[in-house]
């Protein structure tokens, strides 16, 4: 699902075509950089809980994670005043990430390195994504995730 949060157009749900060029609904300089984007949102309140970009196909985790900490890098400012969590998280199908997290009340952001074992050195996918704790609370009870640091 796909909302333009960027701009002042108003964009309702069935304006989405499929098939269209992404470009018709989000300028380009907001979306350039990831292979896709996901958003979530509350059903009662209607407001964004999740919003994440991914980065797809790294060719080990070693370049994914040189990846993470350049954007990481380039977006440091942005979290100068949060607390940073290192971590490594186990979801029950067996998905680990990489994970520098950063918190603040009631949300946090995540640079992530995702990846299966025996695929670490051929297929490892980016993400950037920002929740609401609550979201993050229900998000690890349903995947069963375990964070280890």
């Amino acid at each position: 699902m796909c909302c333009n949060v960027g701009s002042t157009q108003q964009l309702a749900l069935t304006d989405l075509k499929l098939n269209e060029k992404i470009n018709n609904y989000f300028f380009n300089q907001e979306i350039t950089d990831y292979n896709s984007i996901t958003i979530a949102f509350d059903n009662k309140s209607k407001k964004i809980v999740y919003y994440a970009g991914f980065v797809e196909n790294f060719k080990n985790l070693n370049k994914c994670l040189e990846y993470r900490d350049k954007q990481l890098s380039e977006n440091k400012n942005k979290f100068l005043l949060q607390n940073r969590d290192d971590q490594t998280n186990t979801h029950d199908n067996g998905m680990i990430q990489k994970t520098i997290r950063f918190y603040k009340i009631n949300s946090s952001a995540a640079f992530s390195c995702d990846y299966f074992e025996d695929e670490k050195n051929s297929r490892v996918d980016y993400r950037f994504d920002v929740l609401t704790d609550k979201f993050n609370i229900w998000v690890m009870e349903l995947n069963k995730t375990k964070t280890t640091n």
